[in-house]
């Protein structure tokens, strides 16, 4: 008989994933926004600006991560759909 993961693999996948995203997002937000600021001399204006881009879409990512959208074949109606072109 197999063992059961304790920490559950695939949720701690997600969680690390999820973290790993958010991470990414705003350190690339927030230091494209620095060098923008010292290309155009807007210091601190883009920095902030990028710096809540890069916030917005790492809680994006998340939520996609942990909300993703079901398959066609899971909407009512498409069974229904399948079905009839299966039998033919």
């Amino acid at each position: 008989m197999a063992k059961k993961d304790p920490w559950g693999g695939k949720a701690l996948g997600m969680a690390l994933s999820m973290a790993t995203n958010m991470a990414a997002a705003v350190a690339v937000g927030y230091f494209f926004g620095v060098f923008l600021d010292k290309t155009f001399g807007t210091k601190p204006w883009l920095t902030l600006l990028m710096f809540l881009l890069g916030v917005a879409t790492g809680l994006k990512m998340m939520y996609e991560t942990a909300f993703p959208r079901g398959s066609d074949e899971s909407k009512p109606g498409k069974d229904n759909a399948k079905k009839d072109t299966d039998s033919k």
